[in-house]
């Protein structure tokens, strides 16, 4: 049995742990408002568009988090006005994301003379989670969680026009709480 505790030992370990565990409890409180707005490749697209924002800023010293918010508001508003044209949502997220995705590579392999572990760039490493990387985890998960919430109540309310039972069972599940005592 301490072959499953040893790992406990390091703080890098349980600071990992923490950070999944937040992320998994926003993940799914957002994923309904995903699913029912049909946008189930937002995830993947917004976080193939930030790669371009992330090479651009590795290529001019600005940090990794500007690059990413500026990528992320960038392909949101490109998204936005793709879909004003008319073009299906997954198809406009895919063309978004395909386009920053291959800017972001062309950026990073035009420069080989800055270290980067395109690796753990694309797919992070949860190991190497800090205290300021929980915080802002936590921050996310505060905005998630009430976002998340509010979108449980119209759902909630949009399922309970078909049958009474109905609206108090997606109240229960989605909101957590006894609505009869």
């Amino acid at each position: 049995m301490g072959w499953l505790l040893d790992p406990f030992e390091f703080a890098f370990f349980g600071r990992a742990l923490l950070a999944a565990m937040l992320v998994g409890a926003v993940t799914g409180a957002l994923g309904t408002f995903v699913v029912v707005r049909r946008m189930a490749y937002i995830g993947q697209g917004l976080s193939q568009s930030v790669l371009g924002g992330v090479g651009i800023a590795l290529v001019y010293g600005a940090g990794l988090y500007t690059g990413a918010i500026v990528a992320t508001v960038v392909a949101t508003l490109a998204i936005y006005a793709t879909r004003r044209r008319g073009v299906p949502v997954d198809t406009a997220i895919g063309i978004v994301a395909s386009t920053m995705f291959a800017a972001g590579v062309a950026v990073i392999s035009a420069n080989r003379d800055r270290s980067l572990n395109i690796s753990n760039l694309l797919f992070g490493n949860i190991l190497g989670v800090n205290r300021n990387d929980l915080i802002l985890v936590g921050a996310v998960v505060a905005v998630g969680e009430d976002a998340g919430h509010r979108t449980g109540v119209r759902l909630g309310r949009a399922v309970g026009g078909l049958h009474p039972a109905a609206e108090a069972a997606v109240e229960e599940l989605l909101l957590g709480r006894h609505l009869g005592g």
